[in-house]
């Protein structure tokens, strides 16, 4: 049900839309038709418009407005295939217009030729990032292509008028936010969309988004645990040298008992005591122990605490993490203190790509 209703959106936008950088008067005649074709366009007279398009390009063919308003009256009447011809010939004939550009880019995509229509998005952004409507178009396809990030810049950078190219590009915002994990200002990107047009058919697919979004936030596990078990056997627990013959000493040494079985035990709980779509803090425990059934003066016993907190940012354009860990640590060896220490960390983790992690 979405894309046909994203072609109708297409085709009003285009309406509102002339070409941006100056035409130079090429045949006198032809300039009085196509100033009359643009007073019946915007009185959606398209038929009288369109017959006064083909008059003015009989009197010259190579008239760049008469090209780019034929396309867009064949966009008004849903034929994006018929208005390509003309937009690419008026594209040849004033390749640095972002008006033309920009309308055959939304023929294209009326088409979902997505992979022509993308360059020509991502051309008229760069340079005019604030145009009607380009803001979401190349989000669209951004997001489409899984560039999150950007397409998010996209979004954020684009301008409209028309209040449901507001509502789809609240509502794509939204979808973007939850992908990079920002359910919070997601949530609030689509409650949003709600609001700005209560009545259109997006109404239904956004109040589930918002829901899943929410009940996904609520079910977020703050605290976690686990216990581990576990059973060894050592054949040199008090970590004795080989056996030399040569040294008589060492021999002797080895007749005492140095072999044993025994059981491990860990367990480690962590709590998320602090989380925002940035940031998050983490408290965590973690216990171990060995016992040795026969040799138990070795039985070691490890309790560490840690507070770690970490900012999820941009470096560029890749996802980075950065973090920060301070944790505290001290083992007992047959129940009496045998090491405490203090421990700081500082830890940066980029995304480089889907399959490269730095």
């Amino acid at each position: 049900m979405m894309r046909p209703r994203l072609t109708v959106v297409i085709l009003v936008v285009a309406l509102s839309l002339g070409p941006v950088g100056p035409v130079l008067a090429q045949t006198t005649e032809a300039d009085v038709y196509v100033a009359q074709a643009i007073i019946e366009i915007d009185e959606k007279k398209y038929a009288e418009a369109l017959e006064s398009l083909k008059k003015a390009l009989s009197v010259n063919p190579e008239h760049v407005e008469a090209l780019y308003y034929t396309g867009v009256v064949y966009a008004a009447q849903r034929k994006p295939a018929e208005a390509v011809p003309f937009l690419e010939k008026a594209r040849t004939k004033s390749p640095a217009d972002p008006a033309i550009a920009f309308q055959l880019g939304l023929a294209y995509f009326a088409q979902q030729q997505y992979d022509r229509a993308q360059p020509l998005f991502e051309e008229v952004f760069k340079a005019y990032p604030d145009l009607d409507g380009v803001g979401y178009y190349t989000g669209f396809l951004r997001y489409r292509n899984k560039d999150y990030r950007r397409a998010l810049a996209a979004f954020r950078a684009g301008r409209s008028t028309d209040v449901e190219i507001q509502q789809l590009t609240r509502f794509y915002t939204g979808l973007a936010l939850g992908v990079l994990g920002m359910s919070q200002q997601a949530a609030a990107e689509v409650e949003q969309a709600l609001r700005l047009a209560p009545g259109t058919p997006l109404v239904g697919p956004a109040e589930r988004l918002r829901d899943t979004i929410i009940a996904a936030r609520a079910a977020e596990r703050r605290f976690s645990a686990e216990v581990r078990l576990g059973a060894t056997y050592d054949d040199n627990v008090d970590v004795r040298p080989n056996a030399d013959t040569r040294e008589p000493l060492v021999s002797e040494l080895r007749r005492l008992r140095h072999e044993s079985f025994g059981e491990l035990f860990g367990a480690r709980a962590e709590y998320v005591w602090w989380k925002t779509d940035e940031w998050q803090s983490t408290l965590g425990y973690s216990f171990f122990t060995t016992y040795n059934n026969d040799i138990p003066k070795f039985n070691v016993i490890d309790h560490l605490g840690s507070l770690g907190v970490s900012r999820k940012m941009l470096l560029g354009e890749h996802p980075a993490v950065l973090g920060a860990q301070y944790s505290w640590d001290t083992l007992a060896l047959d129940g009496k203190e045998f090491l405490t220490r203090h421990t700081g960390t500082a830890s940066l983790v980029v995304l480089g790509s889907e399959m490269h992690l730095t």
